[in-house]
């Protein structure tokens, strides 16, 4: 299993409506690495003129891909500590048979 290390993206969007029916949106990304898959992801989608709606999808989608592996790895630990947690259970139950008394 792969090892996991927590990584946060803060993401601010704010959209003004003009007088005119158009609107301006103020995207604000804070993220550890400057050529991230984020990153690039949102450059090619503004250079294509995209709806705010596909950007926000963009934001989701890059990095939920990765959310299922991780709670794949989560629940294969837990695993481990609840068979470890048996195995200690199930001996300290046998030596309380076995005990002379």
């Amino acid at each position: 299993m792969p090892s996991w290390t927590m990584r946060q993206v803060g993401v601010y969007h704010q959209y003004v409506k003009r007088s005119g029916g158009e609107g301006q949106s103020l995207w604000i990304l804070v993220h550890a690495k400057p050529d991230s898959p984020i990153i690039k992801n949102i450059e090619l989608s503004v250079r294509g003129h995209d709806s705010i709606l596909k950007l926000h999808t963009i934001v989701l989608s890059t990095h939920l891909k990765s959310w299922r592996w991780y709670l794949d790895s989560l629940n294969f630990d837990f695993e481990k500590i609840v068979s470890y947690h048996r195995r200690i259970m199930h001996f300290s139950i046998v030596a309380d048979i076995l005990k002379p008394g």
